[in-house]
């Protein structure tokens, strides 16, 4: 897995040794597999694969990359959270 910004885009690649190509699939509620793609695809700005020369292929995709937030602001309270679980586990 590779990931990395790209001034407001963050690229995320993901290598695996197989020659198919990926199919987006419609899972339905009792389907085991075929959600991977179906959740990139909701999730990214866009996606998409190629085939390396060693083989195997890569599927990538960009999402779109918010200003950072104070750790504050990320979730109400988390900041708390966090640091009273780091002191019951230091006891």
């Amino acid at each position: 897995m590779d990931l990395y910004q790209a001034e407001e885009t963050v690229v995320l690649r993901v290598w695996d040794a197989g020659r198919t190509s990926p199919v987006l699939r419609d899972p339905g509620p009792d389907d085991e597999g075929g959600r991977g793609l179906y959740l990139v695809d909701l999730l990214a700005s866009s996606w998409g694969y190629c085939r390396p020369k060693g083989g195997g292929k890569i599927v990538w995709c960009t999402l779109v990359a918010s200003p950072a937030l104070p750790a504050e602001s990320a979730w109400p309270g988390s900041s708390a959270v966090f640091t009273d679980l780091a002191t019951e586990a230091a006891e």
